[in-house]
């Protein structure tokens, strides 16, 4: 149950995927999270408007307590296509001015690529591979060589990589309709110093951990 997660983190004072040393890092999480869940039930915060965030917390929140709908929905209980959510992903990135590499380090780091990108599609092990073990790198290939189940390991082939530059270079951020109403950013090294276009978007909230921008015609 998505709202009991949430409660049950709150009480706990810490994220709800804390087993992630990525989440258990955040500071002072229980505090920074009801000051950002004051922010976001604001009344003019309609639960129609879509969110962007990849911060499961604040995603199951939105959806679940707030009602209101994700710009990018977890990728194992969403219908929509892998292509879609992908490039709802790019439009994020895009809008962040996440150059390609920036923007390739960002969705195969396990917490967007495990819970918003791909989940469990690239397991990588010897007794199971996505794609020929020949599409791997040889690093890849010497580091999971003797491991058969690997069920905790993922890695993109180089193919992979390759279609997803490719499609990253030439994509075009849409008009303003079809961008997030809402954008919510956590403390990671791939966000932190990361904004939206401030043409289109105005900065609401910020602490320690979080930082909200609305789209500017959502005032």
């Amino acid at each position: 149950d998505l709202a009991m997660g949430v409660h049950k983190a709150l009480a706990f004072n810490k994220h709800t995927r804390s087993d992630f040393a990525e989440y258990a890092a955040l500071p002072n999480y229980q505090k920074n999270f009801s000051e950002l869940v004051q922010e976001l039930s604001k009344n003019e915060l309609l639960p129609q408007w879509s969110i962007a965030t990849f911060d499961m917390q604040v995603y199951h929140w939105w959806a679940a307590i707030k009602r209101g709908r994700a710009f990018v929905p977890q990728q194992y209980s969403s219908p929509l296509s892998n292509l879609e959510l992908e490039d709802r992903i790019m439009t994020v990135g895009r809008e962040l001015s996440m150059g390609t590499d920036d923007y390739i380090k960002f969705v195969t780091g396990r917490m967007v690529n495990l819970f918003f990108y791909t989940c469990w599609t690239f397991q990588f092990a010897r007794g199971h591979t996505y794609a020929p073990w020949t599409d791997y790198s040889v690093e890849d290939q010497l580091t999971y060589a003797d491991e058969w189940d690997g069920s905790m390991n993922y890695v993109f082939p180089l193919s992979e990589i390759k279609r997803m530059k490719a499609k990253y270079e030439a994509f075009q951020i849409p008009d303003a309709e079809h961008l997030p109403d809402v954008i919510v950013l956590q403390s990671n090294p791939s966000l932190d110093q990361r904004t939206p276009d401030q043409a289109m978007y105005h900065q609401s909230f910020s602490n320690e951990i979080f930082k909200v921008w609305l789209k500017s015609q959502k005032n």
